[in-house]
């Protein structure tokens, strides 16, 4: 029976054992839940040495939670510095991961000007806080940031750590920048010397400089800014950025916090009885988001200015009234030298003139009286010795009617005062081109007329260019124009195409070759009352062109009446006196001398009858009209009326009656002017002993 119980025994036993078992290990399980989820601290286990207390890590779990979430950073590092744990922030603060960090020595993360500064505070092992101060730490993209440390040690397993909680310094940094930059700010409003008053939305004035102060002698802080300042402006502003006037009712305050900028605006401000000159600017204030929160307004009080330009406006009137005094003073003077250059210069022609008239009425005209004495000779009864001399003697005197036609013609040329200022200048013209300078003269007038000192200015002026051509401008050619301008004046341009000069650096260097000329030029055409015009360029050639005012020719008293005037030399030949049958001769010259010298060489001729003299040329048509000689012998230089023109009128009214012309001076275009006239032929004094005779004959010849 025994063997019977004894597996029902141990099978009881061994369930038993079981169910604990099973027991124990539902409590493990039950403890390792709590351990997982933090609700155990430590355990104590029952040993043969009694309980132990066993910590359990996971116990720190909440812990670490919250050290790996805190906004500062923490670090645990051993005494060689190995990183045994670091939180997130601390990661994101040197730039590394978690994994990266677990074994890394603590000094790689910390600049190397803080490492002394860092071992110093992790060399304490005092756990106390207190270990405080600020380093940088260097992350992975070597990037500097500011940290505020706090260093303690702990002990852990016999084992010396130390724990580091790390603050990020940036957003302090930027509050205590922000704040120097205000309290910067502050001290240079209130030390500014201009007055600034900063309003915020409503108008308040919130803060305002010293000068402020000063400039309204009241507290204004915390008071609204129309209150105490009031303006009156100068001149209407319009606000910059805005197109519409400024309504002085307008609020300046309510202009600027809408957005408007004024710059500059000059105005009074009105304080208690006080009127003060200011300049007015105002701005908005905006923030980070361009939205106005208030106004800065800048005052600059400007009467020390106003004194200054109201000192200055009176310095400049009076320097004003100086210089205007001064400067017709100079005018005056200017006009006075211009009239008397002028004046010098018409009275230095008048003298040539003069001189040249001397010359030609005297000393030429006896030359030819002398000449035609001796051609009157009767040379048969001459020995040859006689003979030889008076040809020497005749040879003689020819030579010195050419150089004295010379002189008067350097002197002062007759043409001009004769025939005008066109005949005048193509006889200049000519006279150029026997010294190989080539002179295209363009008239669109020859009967153009000006009054003497006018005809003298233009006609030296133009021998004066043509000079500065010839020595000068290394051409041959050279164009004279003249026309009458639009305006009723007389033009005169002088071209070349020669090497030029540069105008702009030459235009007041008188001592240049030539440049004296021109300032003369000047100074003369605008004493007339006249202008010049000079356009020269380098290589290019020089134009200058004189314009001069045009006035009609003073006629002569002489040729106002040629009716009233009584023909004085008829009394000679007297209508009863008997003549001798021939040709009818009358004699025109304003030389007694010379008329009483041809008359001898005409009246030997038997065919040839001397009717009448007339010793200019309104005679000479007087006596055209009441003797109708078959011939008349014409000066050309004559007083009152000239040959040429008298030579015009009488063939008008007698085209059939034949005219000589006879003239000192051996001018092609003189003579040209003679026989367009209507001559028939033309003579020079120097000839006409030899000359006369015959061509009078020839002329009678041909005459119907």
């Amino acid at each position: 029976m025994a063997p019977k119980h004894k597996p029902s025994l141990a099978k009881s036993r061994l369930s038993s054992r079981e169910e604990i078992l099973q027991l124990r290990l539902k409590e493990a399980e039950d403890t390792l839940q709590a351990i997982r989820e933090g609700a155990v601290d430590a355990l104590i286990v029952e040993t043969g040495e009694g309980d132990q207390v066993f910590t359990l890590k996971s116990a720190d779990y909440p812990y670490r939670l919250i050290i790996d979430q805190m906004m500062q950073g923490a670090v645990i590092f051993d005494e060689s510095g190995i990183i045994f744990y670091a939180n997130t922030t601390f990661a994101s603060m040197v730039n590394h991961s978690h994994q990266e960090l677990f074994g890394f020595p603590i000094e790689s993360f910390i600049a190397e000007d803080d490492r002394e500064f860092f071992l110093t505070l992790a060399g304490s092992h005092s756990p106390v806080s207190g270990r405080t101060g600020t380093i940088h730490l260097v992350s992975q993209d070597h990037y500097d940031l500011a940290v505020f440390i706090g260093m303690t040690s702990i002990h852990i397993d016999n084992q010396h750590l130390h724990c580091a909680i790390l603050t990020d310094l940036t957003e302090q940094k930027k509050y205590d920048r922000a704040l120097a930059e205000e309290k910067f700010s502050r001290m240079i409003l209130e030390q500014t010397g201009e007055a600034v008053v900063v309003c915020d939305r409503s108008g308040r004035i919130i803060r305002h400089s010293r000068a402020i102060d000063r400039l309204i002698q009241q507290p204004i802080l915390h008071t609204r800014f129309h209150e105490h300042f009031r303006f009156t402006f100068i001149q209407t502003p319009v606000p910059s950025g805005g197109r519409e006037p400024w309504n002085e009712e307008r609020n300046v305050v309510q202009e600027v916090l809408a957005g408007r900028t004024l710059r500059g605006l000059e105005g009074n401000l009105q304080i208690a009885n006080r009127s003060i000159p200011v300049l007015l600017s105002g701005s908005p204030l905006q923030d980070d988001e361009v939205n106005t929160v208030g106004a800065i307004f800048t005052i600059v009080d400007i009467t020390e200015r106003k004194m200054a330009e109201r000192d200055l406006q009176t310095f400049n009137n009076s320097l004003e009234q100086r210089i205007q005094a001064r400067t017709q003073d100079l005018l005056s003077y200017q006009k006075h030298l211009r009239e008397m250059s002028s004046e010098l210069v018409v009275t230095e022609q008048r003298e040539r003139r003069r001189l040249a008239n001397e010359l030609h009425d005297y000393l030429a005209q006896l030359l030819v009286v002398c000449r035609m004495k001796l051609a009157q000779q009767n040379r048969e009864d001459w020995s040859p010795e006689l003979k030889t001399d008076i040809e020497e003697i005749d040879t003689i005197l020819s030579d010195s009617l050419t150089y004295t036609r010379t002189l008067i013609a350097e002197l002062s040329p007759s043409i001009l005062y004769e025939l005008g200022i066109v005949p005048a200048l193509v006889w200049l013209g000519g006279q150029f081109e026997r010294h190989g300078l080539q002179v295209d003269i363009q008239e669109e007038d020859k009967n153009i007329q000006l009054p003497e000192d006018h005809a003298i200015f233009v006609f030296q002026a133009v021998r004066e260019l043509l000079f500065n051509i010839k020595k000068h401008a290394d051409t041959t050619q050279a164009t004279v124009s003249l026309k009458k301008t639009a305006s009723h004046e007389f033009q005169v341009k002088v071209e070349d195409t020669g090497k030029g000069f540069p105008l702009s650096d030459a235009s007041h260097d008188y001592s240049s070759p030539g440049k004296f000329g021109l300032f003369s030029i000047r100074e003369r055409v605008e004493a007339l009352g006249g202008s010049i015009d000079i356009k020269a360029e380098v290589g290019q050639g020089t134009c200058i062109t004189l314009v001069v005012p045009f006035h009609s020719p003073i006629t002569s008293e002489a040729s106002l009446d040629t009716k009233a005037k009584s023909v004085t030399s008829l009394a000679s030949f007297p209508s009863n006196t008997p003549q001798k049958k021939g040709t009818r001769i009358l004699l025109v010259d304003d030389h007694a001398l010379v008329r009483q010298g041809i008359r001898g060489i005409l009246e030997v001729q038997a065919d040839f009858q001397v009717v009448g003299e007339a010793q200019d040329g309104l005679e000479a048509i007087e006596y055209a009209r009441t003797l109708h000689p078959d011939l008349i012998v014409m000066d050309v230089n004559m007083p009152k009326m000239n040959g040429i023109e008298a030579t015009r009128r009488i063939i008008q009214e007698f085209p059939l009656m034949a005219i000589i012309g006879l003239s000192v001076q051996e001018d092609k275009h003189v003579q040209e002017l003679l026989l367009k006239a209507g001559a028939g032929m033309f003579l020079t004094k120097n000839g006409i002993a030899s000359e006369l005779v015959g061509s009078i004959r020839q002329m009678v010849a041909h005459t119907p």
